[in-house]
């Protein structure tokens, strides 16, 4: 007689992702939100759980998010959620390095005009995919801005724009 062997039944119409958020990103979350698994092709979920209580040990928020049915993933699967808490729309964005924090603590991004850099302050919203929402009074849709080499830039200085 073979030797017995554990298997787990899983029911594949009641999948669901369990993710760790950080306690500081937790407070924008609540159940019903909408979610999506990174994967190929993305899956939209919705969020079912997000415990009350912070785990000690990790800092973290436990939350679940439900998976339709036929959604192409299986149990087991490593897979990142990603979890809409806002949205603004009709904003401009930047890439992150190029918004820097000044020798005076103020956050600033460098416009480029007629071969110089000049840095501007702005104001920082809504970050994701290595971009920034950013809000200034001198910066508009279109402008080329410094990215490499952002940091530690003088306030005004004399560059050469190189493109990709």
């Amino acid at each position: 007689m073979p030797a017995s062997r554990w298997w787990e039944v899983v029911d594949l119409k009641r999948l669901a992702v369990t993710a760790e958020i950080p306690a500081a990103e937790a407070a924008a979350l609540k159940t019903g939100a909408e979610a999506q698994v990174v994967a190929e092709p993305p899956v939209t979920a919705t969020l079912s759980f997000v415990s009350p209580t912070v785990d000690e040990k990790n800092g973290t928020v436990l939350v679940r998010a439900l998976l339709p049915e036929n959604n192409g993933l299986r149990p087991g699967q490593f897979v990142q959620l990603r979890v809409v808490t806002m949205v603004h729309s009709n904003c401009l964005a930047a890439p992150a390095e190029s918004v820097v924090t000044d020798e005076d603590g103020q956050t600033v991004i460098a416009i480029v005009s007629g071969g110089r850099a000049k840095q501007q302050p702005v104001k920082t919203g809504l970050r994701e995919d290595g971009l920034v929402e950013v809000q200034g009074q001198y910066l508009k849709e279109g402008d080329t801005i410094v990215t490499m080499g952002a940091y530690g830039l003088p306030k005004e200085t004399k560059i050469k724009v190189v493109s990709p």
